[in-house]
């Protein structure tokens, strides 16, 4: 395997073997690199020869008539679908969005952490872990995830079928109908479940986190410590269902205006206090 660097003399097509350095396309399992300044950015096109890793480092950038430090384009992604070994990782550190895609295949990590409010938006694909790392992100409905890392993220993840099995972070994050099934939401940290996503075997908030229960979908597995709050502002679905474990210092918000668990919340106690008293609110602002 080599290393191979892009260079974007003549476009921005990944396929055309003018645009890389040494005049030849990646071939499959090569590293892959863009770290400098070129004409043309990475803007489209399915790479020939699926790479084994892939760097966009902070040095990268191009010229801004033709798309500046940006990866991809929000109609045409980077699709990393050719043939060859599966890709085990790809790193995003440059100073435009980045627009991917891995239909029919997997990525084993991925991390994104462009400076300056930049957003990642993945629109297929299998994906082992992710990390965003102070970056918006759109994680699209054809986009399968496994462990998802919100390091001060701030994004959506569409519809899929699919759970994602572990989230953790203190971003902000909005499931909307899909599922969690095991996570940590924490300092200042704000997980929002919306349309019909729900938690399965557990999620732990604490620290300043927030598990905003808007969704129809039921949580199982709630798992409130000190300085975590569970609330279900904003919930318009009378019959969302909670199960939860209230530790002192932790906070099950259990009615709203417009909103009461009533008999649809099962609450275990644990800590000093075994009871409700002084500990379950009944507002969140």
């Amino acid at each position: 395997m080599a290393t191979v660097r892009w260079l974007g003399g003549t476009s921005g097509v990944v396929s055309t073997a003018a645009n890389w350095v040494g005049g030849s396309v990646p071939s499959a399992g090569d590293d892959v690199i863009w770290d400098s300044t070129t004409t043309y950015p990475m803007a489209s096109g399915t790479f020939t020869n699926r790479p084994g890793t892939l760097t966009v480092t902070e040095g990268a950038n191009s010229d801004p008539a033709n798309g500046g430090p940006t990866f991809g384009t929000q109609s045409s992604p980077i699709d990393l679908n050719g043939g060859g070994v599966a890709v085990t990782s790809v790193k995003f550190a440059n100073r435009g969005n980045v627009y991917i895609t891995n239909p029919g295949d997997t990525v084993t990590s991925a991390r994104f952490e462009m400076p300056n409010g930049a957003t990642a938006v993945i629109s297929g694909g299998t994906w082992t872990a992710i990390e965003f790392v102070g970056v918006k992100f759109d994680v699209g409905a054809s986009a399968v995830v496994t462990s998802l890392y919100n390091l001060g993220g701030d994004g959506t993840v569409a519809t899929n079928g699919t759970p994602i099995t572990n989230h953790a972070g203190w971003g902000k994050c909005v499931m909307n109908s899909r599922d969690v099934t095991n996570g940590e939401v924490e300092d200042g940290g704000r997980l929002i479940l919306t349309g019909t996503a729900a938690v399965g075997t557990g999620v732990k908030v604490y620290r300043g986190g927030v598990l905003n229960h808007q969704s129809s979908g039921a949580i199982a597995g709630g798992d409130v410590r000190r300085g975590g709050v569970l609330t279900p502002l904003g919930n318009p679905n009378s019959t969302a269902t909670l199960a939860a474990t209230q530790w002192t210092g932790g906070n099950v918000v259990l009615a709203v205006p417009g909103f009461a668990y009533g008999s649809n919340a099962t609450i275990t106690y644990r800590g000093p206090t075994s009871s409700s008293s002084g500990n379950a609110l009944t507002t969140f602002g």
